[in-house]
């Protein structure tokens, strides 16, 4: 919204554009400390077609759809450098097709920051959810919201 990106506090020092917005009427504020707790990251993606919100793109083909950024975003978001954030979750919301895929770090298991790995992944919860025979590694992290 707009409004709320305009309302943001002036975080800085004695700059001329933040004394510029100071005597706007806009208030100045020091940085914020770094958030430990739960985190919720949302991406809405737009124009997402058929075959990906189904579950049927190939492998070795991830940029088709653009299953690469989400997978991207899924490895950006969970994975550190030496482990995985335990207190996020990405939720990929696919608007156009009403889909919702949820990666949580408290149960993500078996995997790895790759996006080839990430995008087998969805595409196993994403084909359950259309069809496919569950198997016992769908239970990764990664959930299905519909609606």
């Amino acid at each position: 919204m707009l409004v709320t990106l305009l309302s943001l506090p002036i975080v800085g020092g004695s700059t001329r554009a933040a004394d510029r917005l100071a005597s706007r009427g806009f208030e100045r504020a020091s940085p914020a400390p770094f958030a430990s707790g739960p985190r919720d990251l949302i991406v809405v993606c737009h124009r997402t077609p058929d075959k990906v919100a189904q579950g049927r793109f190939r492998l070795d083909n991830l940029p088709d759809g653009r299953v690469d950024l989400l997978a991207r975003c899924a490895s950006a978001a969970i994975f550190t450098s030496h482990g995985v954030r335990r207190e996020t979750r990405l939720w990929l919301a696919l608007q156009d097709q009403s889909v919702c895929l949820c990666l949580d770090g408290s149960t993500a298991r078996g995997m790895h920051p790759d996006e080839r790995t990430l995008a087998a992944a969805m595409k196993r919860t994403l084909a359950v959810e259309h069809g496919a025979t569950s198997r016992a590694d769908t239970a990764n992290g990664w959930s299905y919201h519909a609606g």
